[in-house]
């Protein structure tokens, strides 16, 4: 019953672990497909203007038919009736300025290209928390047999305890593969998490976007080609981006400062 009670504790933890990090990377991943509000006023203008041309299009080809019919009937139509269908200087200049302004328009900023890095580095740390609790539950009869010892009070108390453990079948050892399996999964976790935070901070600083865009308009780069890399190493927080002819560009000690970590010995949530 013990150990039924606590695997089934660690299966709800593992389950709220992985619905928070599938909320956060779902919500990167959308962050990251959203136009910004430039971008969306960009393809409006290009819908609007387009629309316009299409309208009169439309009408233009009523009018057409309706003009042919009434010759047929020997009805004389206004000579200006055309007029309402035409496709003015102003629908054309419109039109002209919205497809070029589209057509320059950067739909993948730095921070959309980061913000994707950050649901990748998400998606990473929910495999590995699949993997730790799985992990865990190898290890999960530690927990169990510290239940039972705990409540061992007397000689007849440890005897029966020793029974009861060996009938459960918790009397076997605890392989080296088994905690090398938990601790791989864990520090992944922590890698991970370490790699999300410091894209999502630096999708948030307009200093290392500003950077990131100027450098690839100057080289004439595409984000969609490009690697990145973030972390914390030596106390020297970065965000890097490279391409694969050896063009980069790292931003150093701009993602956040020592005090944006907590301690590797008092980590957040720590009993």
């Amino acid at each position: 019953m013990q150990r039924n009670h606590s695997n089934r504790f660690l299966s709800l933890l593992a389950s709220g672990l992985m619905t928070a990090v599938l909320y956060l990377t779902a919500s990167a991943q959308a962050s990251a497909q959203s136009l910004t509000t430039s971008q969306q006023a960009t393809v409006s203008n290009l819908t609007n203007a387009s629309l316009t041309i299409k309208n009169q299009l439309a009408l233009g080809t009523a009018f057409s038919a309706g003009f042919a019919a009434a010759a047929a009937n020997g009805t004389i139509v206004d000579q200006n009736a055309w007029l309402p269908a035409k496709i003015t200087e102003q629908h054309r200049n419109d039109y002209n300025a919205a497809v070029g302004d589209f057509r320059t328009t950067d739909f993948y900023t730095a921070k959309q290209f980061l913000l994707q890095q950050a649901a990748v580095a998400t998606t990473n740390m929910q495999a590995s928390i699949s993997d730790l609790a799985s992990a865990a539950v190898d290890l999960q009869k530690a927990v169990v047999v510290n239940q039972m010892v705990s409540a061992i009070t007397d000689a007849p108390s440890a005897k029966t305890t020793q029974s009861a453990i060996a009938a459960a079948g918790l009397s076997t050892e605890i392989t080296a593969s088994q905690t090398s399996a938990y601790n791989t999964s864990l520090a992944s976790v922590n890698s991970y998490a370490s790699q999300a935070a410091s894209f999502f901070r630096a999708a948030n600083s307009t200093q290392i976007t500003g950077n990131i865009d100027a450098f690839k308009a100057t080289y004439n780069k595409e984000l969609s080609n490009a690697y990145a890399s973030a972390g914390y190493v030596s106390n020297n927080p970065y965000v890097a981006v490279a391409w694969g002819d050896g063009n980069g560009i790292s931003l150093a000690q701009y993602v956040m400062s020592s005090q944006g970590f907590y301690a590797a010995n008092s980590p957040f949530g720590a009993p």
